[in-house]
């Protein structure tokens, strides 16, 4: 017995069998491989790459709580209340009544640019600032819990 009567079909006859029924005995086709992309308004994040100028702080106006006071605070590599230059770069955003909003639960990522809400919290306005530009959300009334894309600071 030869060794292509012992493996059965070889591959060569499989391929002449194919070609005497008319190729309906062996059919293949390439892979083929698509890309999707999304364009930035179905993003759920801002890559820094994305944002020219990249973000230098962020500055929110938020409420906790139900007592309805509302806070000011700034992220530029932590979160304080502190004026700073705030009100002069970002059009008067007001930086009266500063807080320390990590002590409330916030954080900022620069590499993403996602504000993470706490549950019991509300953000009211989002100043944006990179370069020489500024870009404030105002009324944004984003609530907790849940990550929020500030966006760039030529929005």
């Amino acid at each position: 017995m030869s060794e292509d009567q012992n493996q059965g079909l070889t591959r060569r006859e499989m391929l002449r069998r194919g070609v005497v029924t008319g190729g309906a005995a062996l059919a293949w086709a390439s892979p083929v491989v698509t890309t999707i992309g999304l364009d930035r308004a179905f993003a759920t994040v801002t890559s820094p790459g994305q944002c020219t100028p990249a973000i230098s702080y962020v500055a929110i106006h938020f409420t906790c709580g139900t007592s309805g006071t509302i806070y000011y605070s700034k992220f530029d590599g932590s979160w304080d209340g502190g004026a700073g230059q705030v009100a002069e770069q970002c059009g008067g955003f007001d930086t009266s009544n500063g807080a320390d909003a990590g002590q409330f639960g916030f954080s900022f990522s620069f590499a993403t640019g996602i504000l993470t809400v706490p549950g019991s919290c509300t953000v009211i306005d989002i100043a944006v600032f990179g370069g020489n530009q500024c870009a404030v959300s105002s009324g944004v009334n984003v609530g907790g819990p849940m990550p929020h894309n500030v966006g760039c600071p030529s929005d």
